[in-house]
């Protein structure tokens, strides 16, 4: 299941999700295949947010983490 809400990259043709657990997946919008996925070492809170092709989300680790959008 979802836990937050996605996060839609018109730019890049993707959605971000943030999974149960601790792994963020990024979907191509075209077709659903999974562009990259990047493993946390704890759950995450909020939502995704994509600036200039990275990928920053927060965790119950007390960390902010940032990957790249296509190759996590």
């Amino acid at each position: 299941p979802i836990k937050h809400a996605p996060y839609f990259s018109d730019e890049h043709g993707v959605v971000v999700v943030l999974g149960q657990g601790e792994t963020v997946f990024v979907f191509q919008t075209e077709t659903g295949d999974v562009v990259s996925k990047f493993h946390m070492n704890f759950g995450s809170y909020g939502s995704p947010l994509v600036f200039q092709g990275s990928v920053i989300c927060g965790s119950f680790d007390k960390h902010v983490y940032c990957f790249d959008l296509l190759t996590g």
